[in-house]
């Protein structure tokens, strides 16, 4: 399943039997159950495979600014640019601030409100979900950032997305536009007025211990 909400993505990937043949990014083994790191500070990249044959999607939220379209960095805590040293400082700065809000609220002691059931997803408690998470938009975009529900689908010929039409409210109000890079990059642009994400699919095989990229059927 994969669903959109205001430019923030969220795959959740049913677990089968066959999902110890998985592997996912280099080093974490085959079977790991999370497939997603920071490319760049702009970029996630989503990778599955097995020991011979592997699909990668990059993903990007894009927002228009006097007709250019601009890549949303990824929150502060994601972009690889950030080094160990300055990400511990501000851990220490959170948590201090953590304990100084948690010891406030202990003074006063106001009930706490219940809390919402937990959601989940297609019903389906045996499965495996990621998010990828941007910065938010602005107030001026916001409203074009959509809101899209439907289902991804990995095999051997590529990667399918399937969304389906005539939903109530603005679920699915989104165009679709292709456009791929060259003959082994794939993309697509999921798109409502100044705000659209941005996937670019590609795969690769093993031959004699090398990975190869592998052809797009019909680039366009």
């Amino acid at each position: 399943m994969i669903e959109i909400r205001f430019g923030q993505t969220y795959l959740h990937r049913r677990n089968s039997e066959n999902q110890a043949r998985w592997s996912t990014l280099s080093g974490n083994g085959i079977g790991h159950p999370f497939h997603a790191k920071p490319l760049d500070d702009e970029t996630y990249r989503y990778e599955i495979g097995n020991e011979e044959c592997r699909l990668a999607l990059h993903i990007r939220l894009q927002t228009q600014h006097d007709g250019e379209w601009r890549s949303v960095p990824l929150p502060y805590w994601s972009r690889p640019s950030v080094s160990s040293g300055e990400r511990s400082a501000q851990t220490r700065e959170l948590r201090n601030s953590f304990e100084e809000h948690r010891e406030r609220g202990k003074t006063e002691s106001k009930p706490r409100p219940p809390m919402p059931p937990s959601p989940q997803l297609l019903g389906d408690a045996s499965g495996t979900g990621e998010a990828f998470f941007f910065e938010g938009p602005s107030e001026a975009t916001l409203e074009d950032c959509f809101q899209a529900v439907g289902t991804y689908e990995v095999g051997q010929d590529g990667v399918f997305f399937t969304f389906l039409r005539a939903l109530p409210g603005n679920v699915n109000r989104f165009a679709i536009e292709r456009n791929d890079i060259n003959g082994f990059q794939g993309r697509l642009y999921f798109v409502r007025g100044g705000c659209r994400l941005q996937v670019t699919a590609s795969g690769s095989r093993k031959y004699n211990s090398e990975w190869a990229p592998l052809m797009i059927d019909n680039p366009i």
